[in-house]
């Protein structure tokens, strides 16, 4: 039909603008992320040494490895390069839930960047952990999209060519995180299987994705660190030998709460849905469903928001675990929106593919430490795709006509994100660029002690000044100041 062909045409133009202008402004913000901690590292001789050794001992995330040794000497194409990986997850959580509207990007562009502070600063603006959070989960995103292709029969052409690029894909993929590279190998076996139950066919797409992970797999978890933290002590990344229960109670308290209770605006996105889905089950008489699932979705908030609180006073105790509680009802009622409410079929397997999904992904979390915020990164962006799968167009409460507000309100909101980041990271660029100045100057007329000034916004930045011996190590190695410099933190 003219309109529909009319209509799809003004969407596309309006995509490769917005796509064309997020990329440019995150990559002139990205330009202002100062390098900081391990950065220091792979910037200098110590990086260097990494490679000639192959990372012996050191991990078995290789391409994560690779990808931050050659963007931390590639200043001039670093910006652009993180910019392109995070445009092009936005554009596949979209392409994934069948938003690709002014409203879609507006939210998604928005809720990325309301990112916690803390899971920002450790996967966002810090390269090292960009190079293996951001890339893994990218890779991951175009596994899921690849996948809807091929359950749909969408994947006909450049057969040969295509399954080689899925196979290397496939195996570069399994070579950033580890808990990515399990969920690839788990996941693409259970697509495999399900392709051939459902549609009576041997997908080799999806064999070539299982052989590629499991080949992945094997060449990461092959690499002495991980026969290293078998035994490492506190202080070393180490594999927990607690009980079942310690593991559980692991997952149900600190993991949970990172994979939900520190995402509060995109869990109350998430209920809002749910509350919406529930007005329309009211509107149908199913008022007594309505308001059970509206009494679980506030539980929900609730108890996230409580245990947050309660963390921040010092008083949580076992009350951390209701945060287990809280991320299985919050899936659970994704679930039956969408069993209830979702009428496209394709939809509904994939919010319970994306909501398997999240356990997939934290439970080996359970089995290490230390853990931190840019573990989540990951599911922060699944969730994404679980919002977007739940929010269509068939929910009794539909409001056409504010579409094109809400669009506006998400993008004013977006810019306004932005600039304030700007602020940040521009203060933060220039006091670095005055610091190691100022340094380079003192070295310059012959001190041997040098007074390293705290960067401004330091909770934007994963570990802004050197501290530790260590971190003084590169910092030195990083800057190429004398090896026997010796640094303080602090005012003179």
């Amino acid at each position: 039909m003219p309109g529909t062909r009319e209509r799809s045409r003004r969407l596309l133009g309006f995509e490769r603008i917005f796509l064309a202008g997020f990329w440019a402004t995150f990559a002139a913000l990205a330009y202002l992320f100062p390098y900081n901690g391990d950065d220091w590292a792979w910037g200098s001789n110590a990086g260097i040494q990494r490679l000639h050794s192959w990372f012996h001992d050191y991990n078995g995330r290789y391409a994560g490895d690779l990808v931050v040794l050659f963007l931390v000497r590639t200043p001039w194409l670093t910006p652009l390069v993180l910019s392109a990986v995070v445009t092009l997850s936005l554009f596949l959580v979209l392409e994934l839930t069948g938003h690709r509207t002014p409203v879609g990007y507006g939210f998604a562009a928005l809720l990325f960047l309301a990112m916690p502070r803390a899971q920002w600063r450790e996967a966002v603006a810090w390269l090292s952990g960009f190079s293996n959070y951001a890339f893994g989960t990218a890779c991951l995103l175009v596994f899921l999209w690849v996948a809807k292709l091929d359950w749909t029969g969408r994947l006909t052409r450049w057969t040969a060519p295509r399954r080689v690029g899925i196979l290397v894909l496939a195996f570069v993929s399994a070579l950033f995180v580890e808990n990515i590279t399990v969920y690839l190998v788990v996941a693409s076996l259970i697509v495999l299987v399900a392709i051939g139950v459902q549609h009576r066919r041997l997908s080799w797409d999806a064999l070539c994705w299982f052989v590629g992970a499991v080949g992945g797999a094997a060449f990461m978890f092959s690499n002495g660190e991980y026969r290293l933290v078998q035994h490492a002590g506190p202080g070393f990344h180490r594999v927990e030998h607690s009980g079942i229960g310690h593991k559980l109670a692991r997952l149900s308290g600190p993991i949970s709460r990172m994979t939900l209770g520190n995402d509060l605006l995109l869990a109350v996105v998430l209920v809002l849905l749910i509350l919406l889905a529930a007005l329309g089950l009211a509107r149908r008489g199913r008022r007594l469903l309505g308001g059970a699932m509206v009494a679980l979705g506030v539980a929900v908030l609730a108890v996230s928001w409580s245990v947050r609180e309660l963390i921040g006073s010092g008083s949580v105790g076992g009350w951390s675990n209701l945060n287990g509680v809280a991320l299985v009802l919050l899936l659970g009622l994704l679930c039956a929106v969408a069993a209830l409410t979702v009428d496209d079929r394709g939809r509904r397997l994939g919010v319970y593919a994306c909501s398997l999904s999240i356990p997939v992904l934290i439970v080996p979390l359970a089995f290490v430490n230390p853990i931190g915020p840019r573990c989540f990164y990951c599911t922060y962006l699944v969730l994404f795709v679980l919002a977007g799968l739940v929010f269509t167009e068939p929910l009794s409460v539909r409001v056409p006509r504010l579409q094109p507000a809400l669009a506006v309100v998400a993008s004013v909101a977006a810019v306004g994100l932005f600039v304030g980041y700007f602020v940040v990271y521009g203060s933060l660029t220039q006091a670095a660029d005055q610091r190691i100045h100022r340094i380079r100057a003192e070295v310059a007329a012959g001190a041997t002690k040098v007074h390293v000034q705290p960067l401004p916004y330091g909770s934007y930045v994963h570990q802004p000044n050197p501290v530790t011996s260590i971190e003084k190590g590169h910092f030195r190695a990083f800057y190429h100041l004398p090896s026997k410099l010796r640094i303080v933190v602090g005012r003179a």
